[in-house]
């Protein structure tokens, strides 16, 4: 009885085998260039902080820091935080009325990368966290004293950016004592849509109203500050951290999905190159 012999022996048993992983290999290699370039989506980041407020002084102060994160990218979507913590505080020796007020200004740039057109949407979170307080321990004229806290707001056409507009956070008190409050505001806002690698400036400002106002009237004295996240929490405010204060933005890119490979036209992929192979050997 004669035998067919097996055209599938182990020399073409272990080329199709080979085929397959070299198929395999180009698919995967694929879908690590669309992760490779979502890891690079957001670059160029830059703050110029050109807040301002009167020189120093003993009884003044009004400082900002600004901090930002790094990248974090899960799955088609990118993001990075700026916060910009601010400090403004007066002590009055009881002579004439005294105000001390500062002006918070930055720019924010960055590039969002496209080289695919495939598409993104960019979106803003903003949170908002300070503490004003006033401490009069004397006002013979009982004249108003205030402290005002963090109002941040900025336009780009009709977009809100981030902030708080036109409202006014803080504390207004003719008698002696100590009054304090904790403000917090939260938002969302939708940049908008686009095409293609291109670079973003965002404006931050508080201009033409002044960010932060400490005032103290004719004659009394006392302490007065806005806290966001620099200088020190004030007595009362023990659960809260440093590190919560202050305005936080969060700037995120989502690219509009993109079809990869699924598990069926991997599979699929990998039968054409097997039978394509196969028959090219048998011709």
């Amino acid at each position: 009885m004669s035998v067919t012999p097996n055209r599938f022996g182990k020399p073409h048993r272990r080329h199709l085998i080979n085929t397959l992983v070299a198929c395999l290999g180009l698919l995967a290699a694929s879908v690590a260039s669309v992760s490779d370039l979502r890891a690079d989506l957001i670059t160029d980041i830059s703050i110029f902080n050109q807040s301002s407020g009167p020189p120093s002084f003993p009884n003044l102060t009004f400082q900002t820091q600004s901090t930002l994160s790094s990248v974090t990218t899960v799955g088609n979507t990118a993001f990075f935080t700026h916060r910009m913590a601010v400090w403004n505080r007066l002590g009055a020796n009881g002579g004439v009325a005294q105000i001390n007020k500062g002006n918070v200004v930055y720019q924010m740039d960055f590039t969002v990368n496209d080289p695919l057109n495939q598409g993104y949407d960019i979106s803003l979170n903003n949170v908002l966290r300070g503490i004003s307080l006033i401490d009069i321990t004397s006002n013979p004229n009982n004249a108003l004293c205030w402290s005002t806290g963090l109002n941040l707001a900025a336009y780009d056409g009709a977009i809100f950016l981030a902030g708080v507009s036109g409202t006014t956070l803080g504390t207004g008190f003719k008698t002696a004592g100590y009054h304090a409050l904790y403000e917090e505001y939260s938002g969302n806002q939708t940049l908008g849509s686009y095409l293609g690698t291109q670079a973003f400036s965002l404006l931050l400002t508080s201009i033409p109203t002044p960010t932060t106002n400490v005032a103290f009237a004719n004659g009394a004295t006392g302490n007065g500050e806005v806290i966001y996240g620099l200088g020190s929490i004030p007595s009362g405010f023990g659960q809260y951290d440093m590190d919560d204060l202050g305005h936080f933005l969060t700037v995120k890119v989502t690219m509009n999905a993109v079809p990869e490979p699924g598990t069926a036209g991997i599979l699929c992929s990998a039968l054409t190159c097997l039978l394509f192979t196969r028959r090219q050997r048998k011709h």
